[in-house]
């Protein structure tokens, strides 16, 4: 489980960062208590989590593998966030209800222009520079 939980560590400290050259392209404030804070309270909580599991799967006798797959989870996650981060200054807004909205109402791909219109919204970076502040 240890190189689950350093790659963990890893993908959320990618995350500050990624967040940080983010502020930074937008020309938002960065105040480095306020990144750091919520990235360790982001870090509790995930270990929290992952911790949490690992205990069902000892509990469970180890039969499955629940505690990976809920490091896993995390990553995905915080890979999103990454994602959404870079993207942002571009100008390119992922939204998450939409992506979930999509996968829930359709089965099967591919989704249609106006689906995909709503997952991926393009704005204007002063836009996008205003909902972050």
């Amino acid at each position: 489980m240890v190189p689950w939980l350093i790659t963990m560590f890893t993908i959320i400290c990618t995350d500050l960062a990624a967040g940080v050259w983010k502020s930074y392209k937008l020309q938002i404030p960065i105040r480095v208590s306020k990144a750091f804070r919520e990235t360790m309270g982001k870090m509790i909580v995930y270990f929290a989590f992952v911790i949490m599991i690992c205990c069902i799967n000892v509990a469970m006798k180890g039969g499955f593998e629940f505690a990976k797959w809920s490091a896993l989870f995390v990553i995905i996650i915080e890979g999103g966030s990454i994602i959404s981060n870079l993207l942002k200054p571009h100008g390119i807004n992922i939204s998450l209800n939409a992506i979930i909205k999509a996968f829930l109402s359709h089965s099967a791909l591919p989704l249609t222009c106006p689906e995909v219109d709503e997952i991926v919204q393009k704005e204007s970076v002063e836009q996008i520079r205003q909902e972050e502040l």
